[in-house]
């Protein structure tokens, strides 16, 4: 992931930001790169939005209470433990059916949720982003809809995996994109984003 991002600022003449975004996923230069302060750093210092997604904010297919909270929380512009702001909220772009075993899981009384299908499709126009899922433990590339991910574990064919952001295992995520990105979609805003 660190390639890529390194790798996009070079090919638009931004050396210096390629070789920054080595170092910006860590407190110093020696300690191990976490997501959150890549992304932190990406919307403070480099002026990114961040995007919270899930595919259904109250009933997720997991039946797991994390991505409830994560809802509650980007509402506030803040995604994980670390707090990475928020700009945006896309939600219920695929709706768990009360048939879903895991649907009676978590607040069944709310009912099903609507379809979300006209921000979806405008996520589907971002051409770039860095993605981050389980409280920004898992990292990633999003490009047109798709979830790209480097599995280390694996060799070949299994190294790199291309999951539509819909069928995306995770579910509540964020997605960082440069701001010029974020103000030609179409998205409704958080009433809570700086600047807004």
């Amino acid at each position: 992931m660190l390639n890529v991002l390194s790798y996009a600022y070079k090919e638009i003449g931004n050396e210096q930001m390629a070789n920054d975004i080595w170092y910006m996923g860590r407190e110093t230069k020696q300690d191990k790169f976490r997501g959150t302060i890549l992304a932190k750093r990406l919307v403070n210092n480099k002026n990114w939005a961040g995007i919270y997604v899930s595919p259904d904010s109250i009933h997720p297919t997991d039946g797991k209470k994390e991505h409830t909270f994560a809802a509650y929380r980007a509402k506030k512009c803040k995604f994980s433990p670390d707090n990475v702001p928020l700009k945006h909220y896309v939600v219920n772009y695929k709706p768990t059916s009360k048939k879903h075993p895991k649907f009676q899981a978590l607040y069944p009384a709310l009912g099903e949720r609507k379809l979300n299908e006209i921000d979806y499709k405008a996520l589907e126009k971002i051409p770039f982003g860095f993605g981050l899922s389980k409280g920004g433990t898992h990292c990633w590339i999003f490009i047109e809809g798709y979830v790209y991910e480097i599995h280390w574990d694996a060799i070949g064919p299994g190294l790199y995996e291309k999951t539509a952001l819909r069928d995306f295992k995770w579910l509540s995520s964020a997605i960082l994109v440069p701001n010029d990105t974020a103000a030609n979609l179409n998205l409704v805003k958080l009433k809570c984003a700086v600047g807004e």
